[in-house]
């Protein structure tokens, strides 16, 4: 169960601060080419899809970065056998929340999130610790978001699309807009909070349940 192995040890991260030299996401490929035969493979065309001879081993997991491209998702691709099989996106933050920026989160996809909270871990009698909330997570894009609410997103996008569009086509000036970029995050509460959320661990025995059973089978189901 290699990847299942690498999932447990990417829980042990620490917070990485911008301040170490080094991002989350090489500590997460570090993790990953520690295990077993995890290996990394290029892709280094926009676009291209990862052929089966390419991969290092097609009984094993393989993971690709930025499969689509800097600029697209996810970050890693995850492969079994030649298929991709885990797309992963890579989120960290110092204030415990995800920010989404114009990105929507995907149903299908795995968030691995690095960051540290304000907030105060308290004992059972309710008395603060003085310890911060901080680490790693990770959740399965359908427990952050409900297919109604991608959808009303994405309606949101189209119309602020069009308010620019219809705005350029009336102006007489010389100036014209170019870009209305929505900036999405979730609302306040430790339910967004998701090193702090109540059902934390539960979100994260999805994830663990999921690879397990795909490493189980042995193929993508």
């Amino acid at each position: 169960m290699l990847l299942t192995k690498a999932f447990l040890k990417v829980l042990t991260l620490p917070h990485i601060s911008s301040q170490t030299g080094k991002s989350f996401e090489e500590a997460i490929k570090e993790v990953l080419g520690s295990i077993g035969k995890l290996g990394e493979v290029h892709v280094p065309s926009k676009g291209r899809v990862v052929r089966q001879q390419e991969l290092i081993d097609a009984k094993s997991w393989i993971y690709v970065p930025q499969p689509n491209g800097t600029q697209q998702a996810p970050d890693l691709m995850l492969y079994l056998m030649g298929h991709s099989v885990v797309p992963v996106e890579i989120k960290r933050s110092n204030n415990g929340k995800i920010m989404w920026n114009s990105g929507i989160p995907s149903i299908d996809t795995v968030y691995i999130y690095n960051g540290c909270s304000n907030s105060h871990k308290f004992n059972d009698d309710g008395i603060s610790t003085g310890e911060k909330w901080s680490g790693t997570t990770f959740i399965l894009g359908g427990d952050i978001i409900q297919v109604d609410e991608i959808s009303a997103l994405r309606d949101l996008k189209v119309s602020l699309n069009k308010l620019k569009r219809q705005y350029n086509e009336a102006s007489n000036s010389r100036w014209i807009l170019m870009h209305i970029r929505p900036m999405f995050s979730e609302q306040n509460g430790r339910g967004a909070r998701w090193l702090e959320n109540p059902n934390r661990y539960y979100h994260e025995s999805r994830v663990l349940a999921y690879i397990r059973k795909l490493e189980e089978r042995g193929v993508p189901v």
